[in-house]
């Protein structure tokens, strides 16, 4: 791609940035907190912690996949479109749409090792800060 090309594309989408983030972070946060709340829910009803992130991770996929690949599918005529007036907003779907199924991988995959890392740094520090009885 020409100078011209990479500007025409860049303007636009910088022009967004703050939108797109807070779109995604959205999005991000709802799928999620609901995740985290129903693995906590399992675990405070007594379940080990490998069963009930398993288990969230099966009971939330439907809905975070369906959420996110709406989303994207959506935004698809607006990526794909040819016309002069759609090279405005083209950068801006783009990030949006890519914004939501990175959202989705870290959703699916990164919020459940950070809470086994949450939940071990917890218990850890539970058990040097407890007054030890002998």
């Amino acid at each position: 791609p020409s100078l011209r090309e990479v500007v025409d594309l860049c303007g636009p989408s910088m022009r967004f940035q703050f939108e797109v983030k807070g779109a995604d972070r959205t999005i991000l946060h709802r799928l999620a907190h609901q995740l985290v709340d129903f693995i906590n829910q399992k675990v405070s009803e007594g379940e080990e912690k490998l069963k009930a992130v398993v288990e969230a991770g099966q009971m939330r996929f439907r809905a975070v996949i369906l959420t996110s690949l709406t989303t994207f599918l959506g935004l698809l005529p607006i990526q794909l479109e040819t016309s002069i007036q759609a090279q405005f907003i083209k950068p801006m779907a783009t990030s949006v749409g890519f914004g939501i199924l990175f959202a989705t991988a870290v959703t699916l995959f990164l919020v459940p090792i950070l809470f086994f890392i949450a939940h071990d740094i917890s218990q850890f520090f539970a058990k040097r800060l407890s007054p030890k009885t002998l």
